[in-house]
């Protein structure tokens, strides 16, 4: 139902929107794609959308629950999602009845604006994919046993690791084997099939297991590689 308010605000304040969209998008793509989020556009609508929801929820339902679903918008990517919401509370509750939202652009995209640069910020001290083997992309991948090699671009906590993705899209029997290169590489073994598609994800989901030795959490990557056919 909000999408109807949110879609047309967005649609007609897009100048507007555009240069702070398209630096959200930048942070969250990989994980606005897998949720067919495609371009900035679409994820400004469902930003919007999702924070209205985080509004309607502390006014209905009750703060807690309200928080819950800010930080699984969070967890999805929406990470500028718990900011907007907070935001935008005082201005929702004075909003009138009838009214447009339009009236509430200038403040949208300024609170955008600075949460795009704390994200930044962020992630600019977050460890990352530095190189892996076989490459993000690969293709004609010889089937059978097979050694992902995910190399960091600094020292990491050599106990913690996340690899996340669901089963059918990861090697059968991944195991970590070992950790070389004073923690910055990490060497696990499975088994890939013949002309499969594989996507192994590196953090993400809420899961942080991959973090350097101050405990800072790695960035969320993705891996993806194809397998030769037989």
């Amino acid at each position: 139902l909000c999408h109807s308010f949110a879609n047309p605000v967005v649609d007609r304040h897009a100048e507007q929107l555009r240069l702070v969209g398209e630096r959200l998008f930048a942070i969250s793509a990989e994980r606005m794609r897998a949720q067919a989020y495609g371009d900035w556009k679409t994820t400004m609508c469902e930003t919007l959308v999702r924070a209205c929801t985080v509004r309607c929820l502390v006014e209905l339902v009750g703060a807690e629950p309200a928080a819950m679903r800010a930080q699984n918008d969070a967890a999805r990517g929406f990470l500028w999602v718990p900011a907007l919401a907070d935001a935008l509370a005082q201005p929702l509750r004075d909003h009138p009845a009838g009214q447009s939202l339009d009236t509430l652009v200038p403040l949208i995209v300024s609170t955008l604006e600075r949460e795009a640069a704390r994200i930044e910020r962020e992630d600019a001290k977050r460890p990352k994919i530095a190189s892996s083997q076989p490459a993000d992309g690969a293709r004609d991948v010889p089937p059978g046993p097979i050694e992902l090699v995910l190399r960091f671009d600094r020292a990491m906590a050599p106990g913690s690791y996340s690899v996340t993705g669901s089963k059918e899209n990861v090697p059968a029997g991944m195991t970590l084997k070992e950790v070389r290169d004073d923690g910055r590489t990490f060497v696990f073994t499975g088994t890939v099939e013949a002309g499969r598609a594989y996507v192994v994800g590196i953090n993400g989901g809420g899961r942080t297991g991959f973090r350097s030795t101050d405990g800072v959490p790695a960035l969320p990557t993705t891996i993806r590689f194809t397998t030769r056919a037989k």
